[in-house]
C-alpha cells in the first residue's frame, strides 16, 4: 500500500508542477495580447507569414514577450515547416534555449519529426528544467524515447522529486 501511496503522491506533484508551467504559459499570453505576431502566425501554421517575418530581420534567437523563441513556439504547435525553415535562417542558436523553467523546444515537441529535426539541429538531450526533467521525462511517444535514447539521454537523471523518465512513465500510464 506505501508504494501505491508514494506514486499517488509523486503523480500529483508531478502534475502539479506541470499545471504550473502550463498556467504561466497562459497567463504570459493573455497579458501580451495573445502573444507576439509570430507566435499567433505559427499558432496558425502560416509560414507566408513567418517568411516575411524573418525576410524584415526579425530576431530569430531570442526571447520575447512570452518568454520563448519563435523555434520554441513551432515546437510547441508541432509546425515541421515553420521549424525547419526557422532552424535555415539561423534560428538553430535558440535551439538550446531554456525558458525561465529551464524547457527547451526539445523538451516540448510532440512529434518524432519534430525531434529529429531539432537533434540534427543541435539540441541538447540531457538538459535539465528547473525541476530536473529532460527532454527524456517529457517524451510524448514510444517513438520519441527512441529516438532520445539513440541520441544519447540518460535513461536514469533524476528530477527534484527523485523520479527518473521510466519513473514517469510508469505513472502517466498507470491511470
Amino acid at each position: 500500500m506505501k508504494i501505491s501511496m508514494d506514486g499517488k503522491k509523486r503523480n500529483k506533484k508531478q502534475l502539479k508542477i506541470k499545471l504550473s508551467v502550463l498556467i504561466w504559459f497562459l497567463i504570459a499570453i493573455f497579458l501580451s495580447g495573445c502573444g507576439p505576431a509570430y507566435f499567433r502566425a505559427i499558432k496558425k501554421h502560416d509560414i507566408e507569414f513567418m517568411k516575411k517575418y524573418i525576410a524584415e530581420g526579425n530576431e530569430l534567437n531570442n526571447m520575447d514577450s512570452v518568454f520563448i523563441t519563435p523555434l520554441m513556439a513551432a515546437a510547441q504547435f508541432n509546425d515541421i515547416n515553420i521549424a525547419q525553415l526557422l532552424i535555415e535562417k539561423g534560428a538553430s542558436a535558440s535551439v538550446n534555449y531554456v525558458d525561465i523553467h529551464g524547457v527547451t523546444a526539445l523538451h516540448v515537441a510532440k512529434s518524432s519529426e519534430m525531434v529529429q529535426l531539432l537533434l540534427k539541429a543541435g539540441a541538447d538531450v540531457n538538459v535539465s528544467s528547473k525541476w530536473g526533467e529532460t527532454p527524456l521525462h517529457w517524451a510524448k511517444t514510444g517513438e520519441i524515447v527512441k529516438l532520445l535514447l539513440e541520441a544519447g539521454a540518460e535513461l536514469n537523471g533524476l528530477t527534484k522529486l527523485g523520479e527518473t523518465p521510466l519513473d514517469v512513465a510508469y505513472y502517466a500510464n498507470s491511470k
